[in-house]
């Protein structure tokens, strides 16, 4: 049998004209589509052969060649034998005949699909796999491993782009409802074969895209032009993606900076009101300090027991009429403090309750201050503890006067160290308010506050002396000495 020509391949006569050709062409591209990996060896065919029919100064040099080598055997009998016997897998071109399909043959073509990235890697890549026949081929690809469906994209390979997607979804859904090992296999699974047939993956793309540009294109200048702006790659990507690790590092570090920035604010504006709110020497504008701090402070224990009027340091913590002034307080830093309070900040609660204590920023309101400390004493914050026994403390501020309820806020922020609260339990036990009256601990708690600087403190332990035996004296250090030395837990 004569050798098989393009003409054989189309399955038509020599002088078959321009269109019939096209015609044939594009039925049989279609048929044997490069996704069929049976027919696409003879794809290749198709498109050499259809590149060079369709160009009349190729197809003349070309039955020039079939004139020489072909005057023996009919035409006829040549189309005949091939429409009867011929298959896809049956055309056979010998590898030395000048017009076989392959990336040598169409190399201006898919330099143009390629792009100017890589090309020589790529064409190198894509003509052993013609060698190898048929079928995906292994061929490591690190830029499709480091960047899976990135390089998909940068390679405008979109189907795998999207794939990707799908795969991080379904790895997402499976961790997240307790399989995480699936999850992980379904990531990495897809991941690694992915960059194991990359190189094959994008050889099929580009062979396609060439197959399918050939249908529509005869002039093989138009071709490469429409090959060169529908192939290459996005140079965007690039661009997009370099920039979005830059990013994420640059919020890793501004972003925790500024919320630092934020607590830091919060804690310098919230540290002095809550300081001079609690020692009673708050001042309004244009105000002076009270005047009846030293008288508050300074409660005798003897006074206490002859008028039955004495009380705890109320003064130090809740602001009288004195101290309040006439208008609200600009506060530049409430929004601040009231979003930290609401995010559950102990600090930024406890001087959310200040301000509406004092009406500073906002309206008074005792019983949203009262809601504020509660917060934050359930999360240890002594000033609050010690805050919420003043308002059961002192009748009126906002919830029923309580002295055992008192008693036990003093008590926990006493046992934080809070000399405040110290004293105060002194003065409440020295006079048996909401506990059964006990000189050893009123001296216990007096003692432990006047170490801390509490001058008040100091003078009511020095009155108590003239109440209590020399035993009950002993005691009564010994127990503060003990307590101490255990931080001030479990010392009543």
């Amino acid at each position: 049998m004569a050798k098989r020509t393009f003409y054989d391949a189309f399955q038509v006569s020599r002088n078959a004209d321009p269109e019939t050709i096209r015609t044939a062409y594009k039925s049989l591209a279609q048929r044997y589509h490069p996704d069929n990996p049976e027919g696409e060896k003879f794809l290749k065919i198709l498109n050499r052969a259809y590149e060079v029919l369709s160009d009349p100064a190729k197809r003349a040099g070309y039955d020039a060649a079939l004139a020489d080598d072909d005057e023996d055997q009919p035409e006829q009998s040549r189309d005949e034998t091939f429409t009867k016997n011929a298959t896809a897998t049956e055309v056979n071109i010998p590898a030395d005949d000048p017009a076989q399909a392959s990336v040598n043959g169409d190399t201006a073509l898919y330099e143009a699909a390629i792009g100017e990235k890589n090309t020589t890697y790529y064409l190198a890549k894509f003509e052993q796999f013609d060698q190898q026949g048929t079928g995906l081929k292994p061929g490591w690809n690190w830029p499709a491993f480091v960047l899976g469906g990135t390089w998909a994209l940068y390679r405008k390979m979109y189907g795998w782009f999207f794939a990707f997607f799908g795969i991080i979804f379904l790895s997402n859904l499976f961790e997240k409802t307790g399989s995480p090992v699936i999850g992980a296999i379904i990531f990495i699974g897809p991941w690694v074969a992915f960059t194991i047939y990359a190189n094959s993956l994008y050889h099929g793309k580009v062979s396609k895209k060439i197959a399918a540009a050939r249908l529509t294109l005869r002039d093989e200048s138009r071709l490469l032009a429409y090959l060169r702006q529908a192939g290459g790659v996005h140079a965007w990507v690039i661009w997009v993606f370099g920039f979005v690790p830059i990013i994420g590092i640059v919020a890793a570090i501004t972003i925790p900076a500024y919320h630092d920035y934020q607590k830091r604010a919060v804690a310098q504006q919230s540290q002095q009101p809550a300081t001079d709110w609690e020692k009673g020497e708050m001042t309004p504008p244009g105000g002076s300090p009270p005047q009846n701090q030293q008288a508050a402070t300074e409660i005798s224990y003897e006074e206490a027991v002859s008028s039955g009027g004495a009380s705890p340091q109320t003064q130090l913590s809740m602001p009288t009429a004195d101290i309040i002034p006439d208008g609200p307080i600009v506060d530049p830093f409430l929004d601040s403090v009231k979003k930290a309070a609401a995010q559950g900040d102990g600090g930024a609660q406890y001087n959310l309750g200040l301000r509406y204590a004092q009406g500073q920023g906002v309206a008074q309101d005792y019983a949203e201050a009262i809601k504020w400390f509660r917060l934050a004493a359930a999360q240890g914050h002594a000033k609050a503890q010690y805050n919420l026994g003043i308002v059961y403390y002192v009748q009126g501020q906002g919830v029923a006067q309580d002295y055992a309820e008192a008693v036990k806020w003093f008590r926990l922020a006493a046992a934080q160290g809070y000399a405040d609260a110290q004293f105060n339990l002194g003065s409440v036990y020295a006079q048996g308010q909401g506990v059964a009256q006990d000189y050893i601990r009123a001296y216990l708690w007096s003692n432990l506050a006047a170490a801390q600087g509490s001058a008040g403190a100091a003078m009511n332990r020095d009155k108590l002396v003239g109440l209590m035996t020399p035993q009950q004296i002993a005691q009564a250090q010994k127990m503060a000495s003990e307590c101490q030395q255990r931080n001030f837990k479990n010392c009543d």
